[in-house]
């Protein structure tokens, strides 16, 4: 903890909110291995399914599965099965997925959407300022990251 000072007898829940409120960047070690070896590492937001491609043929794998299976869960032909759906996923499939988490990628990034803020009660505090002011910061990070990725994978898949 570089620049961060702190009783040695502190406790782990205040030692995590110093931490918190010290807002220094995360660094993994994963990351720094990666970008050591000259790869870009990019992470999606969570809970964006829709900007996974991964996410999607995960999807069609098991809508697959689930419509052909007429056996107990985890048994040999099940396993079977699954690895009949996998071999079944053609190049294209995943080239369709791509593009289209670039298509919703560039709707997000498109100046026709814009933010908008529906207040509740009239009544503001400083929680509630924070809280927007924190979805503001998110909304920043997400536009990079998107714009970021669509860079990347476009060069990728030469899109």
């Amino acid at each position: 903890m570089d620049g961060l000072l702190f009783e040695r007898k502190i406790t782990k829940k205040i030692l995590l909110q110093i931490v918190k409120k010290s807002n220094m960047p995360i660094k993994y070690v994963v990351d720094e291995m990666a970008t050591r070896s000259g790869h870009v590492v990019l992470r999606l937001p969570p809970y964006y399914c829709v900007l996974n491609p991964i996410e999607m043929m995960w999807s069609t794998l098991k809508r697959g599965v689930k419509k052909n299976n007429t056996s107990p869960n985890f048994s040999a032909s099940v396993v079977e099965l699954i690895r009949k759906q996998v071999n079944n996923m053609k190049s294209d499939g995943w080239k369709n997925c791509v593009r289209h988490v670039i298509e919703v990628e560039e709707h997000y990034l498109s100046p026709n959407v814009q933010n908008f803020i529906i207040n509740v009660n009239n009544d503001s505090d400083s929680e509630d300022e924070q809280i927007h002011q924190s979805d503001l910061d998110e909304d920043d990070y997400y536009v990079g990251f998107l714009e970021k990725k669509i860079k990347i994978i476009k060069q990728h898949f030469e899109i």
